[in-house]
């Protein structure tokens, strides 16, 4: 696998960027739980909020997707966190191919977090994960990002926009209604539609589902 890696890299790296090209992207933000994250602006977005749990979805289709979880927790350990299966393999267990990579990385200077990066099936299709582990102030962050393994490559520049954009919010959290604000990136005219926040018709269930 390690001598593949140059070669997956660059192959990624060339066919990456005519897709990564043309999109835009809007800042998400949720002050209930202090965190921000940058999302393709035209893809659909939703999002689920409870008393402790909240959810975000940001895709173009079923099976690609962005996505960030949190959970107010008093856990801190995230080797602890990563290997619980509520946090991590939960729905995916019995369809795992296999576990690419996991490590301790850093994503900004202030926020460092465990990744992990899997294959598994769904739908008959072989689908490869990137999961973020990431804690603060009282709130575990799973950063996810995710395609068929055909298709990966072609989002793979967009997710690391995502991953890299990520961060908390300053000052005190709130309970304030997340919202997406216009970034440097975003396209001056871009629809309203394409932005707004449209809950899940089976919202309430998935998320209980996801944690």
């Amino acid at each position: 696998m390690k001598k593949k890696a140059p070669i997956i890299m660059f192959v990624l790296a060339l066919a990456a960027s005519p897709v990564f090209s043309h999109f835009w992207f809007a800042t998400y933000k949720n002050e209930a739980y202090n965190y921000s994250i940058q999302v393709p602006n035209e893809w659909a977005l939703s999002e689920m909020s409870l008393a402790n749990k909240h959810i975000m979805y940001s895709c173009p289709d079923k099976l690609t997707e962005i996505k960030v979880k949190a959970l107010k927790s008093g856990e801190s350990d995230i080797d602890r966190i990563a290997n619980k299966s509520k946090w991590n393999l939960r729905d995916i267990d019995s369809r795992l191919n296999k576990i690419i990579e996991t490590g301790n990385i850093t994503i900004t200077k202030n926020i460092a977090g465990k990744l992990m990066v899997f294959e598994y099936t769904q739908g008959r299709r072989d689908i490869l994960q990137r999961t973020l582990v990431a804690v603060n102030g009282g709130i575990v962050y799973l950063i996810e990002c995710k395609a068929p393994v055909g298709t990966f490559y072609k989002y793979e520049e967009i997710f690391n926009t995502a991953f890299s954009s990520f961060g908390f919010l300053d000052g005190q959290k709130s309970e304030a209604k997340p919202k997406i604000e216009s970034g440097e990136k975003t396209q001056p005219n871009a629809d309203d539609a394409r932005t707004r926040i449209t809950p899940s018709k089976n919202g309430l269930s998935d998320l209980e589902y996801e944690w």
